[in-house]
């Protein structure tokens, strides 16, 4: 269900990764690295799929400010995932 959001708010998805899950009483909260470039944080209701989900956008460098060691390190390895996937990385 996620990736469907993801896809139908993200234009011209290729790989996306889960950075973050914050399970919460009655939603859920992810955020996902979108192709190489973009940071998605998804707030999504568990139990009614009526209600629309909330997705907040932004650079990686703003998504970086006040980010801990282990995210940025989560982060790391997750761009480089979707480099590969996205053939960007030089080898």
């Amino acid at each position: 269900m996620k990736l469907r959001l993801l896809q139908k708010y993200t234009a011209h998805l290729v790989t996306a990764y889960s950075l973050q899950w914050i399970p919460g009483q009655g939603d859920d909260i992810v955020t996902y690295l979108i192709n190489a470039d973009l940071v998605a944080i998804v707030e999504t209701e568990r139990y009614d799929a009526s209600i629309e989900p909330i997705i907040e956008t932004m650079s990686i460098t703003q998504y970086m400010i006040g980010l801990c060691k282990s995210h940025r390190i989560k982060l790391a390895v997750a761009l480089d995932m979707a480099r590969k996937d996205m053939g960007l990385n030089q080898s």
